[in-house]
């Protein structure tokens, strides 16, 4: 019996568009360089893996019988380009008869009424690797779940992406720790590398206890499926070494991080006033441009040095070259004059938050950053001056 569906050019293009985030251009496994297309009654559905996560995409088409086909990847692309209007794609067996024996295959013909394309090039679709099996029914009952406005999760993501390690021995830092807050059931995301830590709260209440690390390439995953600006919820369930993520008719598993993460909150410090600088992004930006500069050419300073009693920023080399820009800065009763801070992290800083307030008890105490997003705050280790 003849496999079949019909879906207008433009939904074939956004399901081949989907499937490129997660399908590899190139693969030693040759599995992974393909799509998944399953027809039953009524839709279509879409999949590709990398092993490490998977995205499953479902639309309405029109179909006829039952089944699954796998195509490669770089073929859909083609298709695309190549079909207008309304695309049908049949797979049908044909004979082939050998010089020695007679055998059946499988080929798949794409007509879009004018152009016609025939693919042998296809897999058998038990050879699919994917990873949504293992979510079972006891992951979803045992899973921890919330859902969150698009917008919000992108609030989340985007204020604690640039905290995350990418150091491969500590690979339990590599991902966005997702837990609840100290003293609530509503949703917290830590990220460190060790040198800078930013906690970002929600209001989001979630269905049992949140202790999952979720990588940074799934991060990357999810920001590049939702709508940034948009308010339609999104869900997300947490199992104890895998995760799915649900969003109009897209299905997202994906591998957790399977460590411990560390007690984060012993590297907070007590809130304080006695110093306090306030910076900006066009400031940094300007001593940054300088800085970076200098340091290629002349293996200048990492250390952004604040004056506290000048209200001057500096970044300087061994060679006397160096830049100042002024800053706001105040402190109350302490004898400290002068702070030292990684130009890069406060530069990094200021994409995300343009204008923030650094708060220290001394220079060599680890500062608190805040901004204007009241439920955020970042933990920045100082610098020897």
């Amino acid at each position: 019996m003849t496999l079949s569906f019909t879906i207008p050019h433009t939904e074939l293009r956004k399901a081949v568009s989907t499937m490129a985030r997660v399908i590899e251009r190139r693969n030693t496994i040759p599995a992974l360089g393909y799509c998944l297309i399953d027809v039953s009654a009524g839709q279509v559905s879409f999949s590709g893996t990398d092993l490490d996560s998977e995205i499953t995409l479902t639309l309405e088409a029109k179909t006829s019988g039952k089944g699954s086909m796998m195509v490669d990847a770089g073929m859909l692309r083609g298709i695309c380009g190549a079909m207008v209007g309304d695309v049908k794609l049949s797979k049908a067996t044909e004979k082939c008869d050998g010089k020695m024996i007679r055998e059946s295959r499988s080929v798949i013909h794409v007509s879009d009424g004018d152009a016609s394309i025939t693919l042998n090039d296809i897999m058998d679709p038990i050879d699919y690797p994917g990873i949504h099996k293992r979510w079972t029914k006891d992951h979803d009952e045992n899973s921890s779940k919330f859902t969150m406005a698009q917008a919000d999760l992108d609030r989340l993501f985007r204020l604690s992406r640039h905290c995350i390690s990418d150091e491969a021995t500590r690979y339990y830092l590599s991902g966005l720790f997702l837990t609840n807050k100290p003293d609530g059931t509503t949703l917290r995301g830590v990220s460190t590398d060790g040198h800078r830590l930013a906690v970002i709260d929600t209001d989001c209440e979630t269905s049992g206890e949140v202790k999952s690390i979720v990588p940074s390439k799934v991060l990357r995953l999810i920001t590049s499926l939702i709508d940034k600006k948009a308010n339609e919820p999104v869900s997300v369930s947490l199992g104890e070494t895998i995760m799915q993520f649900h969003k109009d008719g897209i299905l997202m598993t994906s591998k957790l991080i399977d460590g411990t993460y560390p007690d984060y909150t012993r590297v907070i410090p007590k809130q304080t006033d006695a110093i306090s600088v306030n910076l900006g992004a066009d400031g940094l930006k300007r001593v940054s441009a300088f800085a970076s500069i200098s340091e290629r050419r002349q293996f200048g300073s990492r250390v952004l040095k604040i004056d506290l009693e000048d209200g001057q920023m500096e970044v300087s080399s061994p060679e006397g070259n160096k830049i100042t820009f002024p800053c706001q800065a105040k402190s109350n009763g302490v004898a400290t004059k002068e702070l030292g801070f990684n130009y890069r992290y406060l530069m990094d800083q200021s994409r995300i938050t343009p204008s923030f307030r650094l708060r220290t008890a001394s220079a060599s105490d680890p500062a608190i950053i805040d901004s204007e997003d009241a439920n955020a705050f970042w933990v920045l280790m100082s610098m020897r001056v």
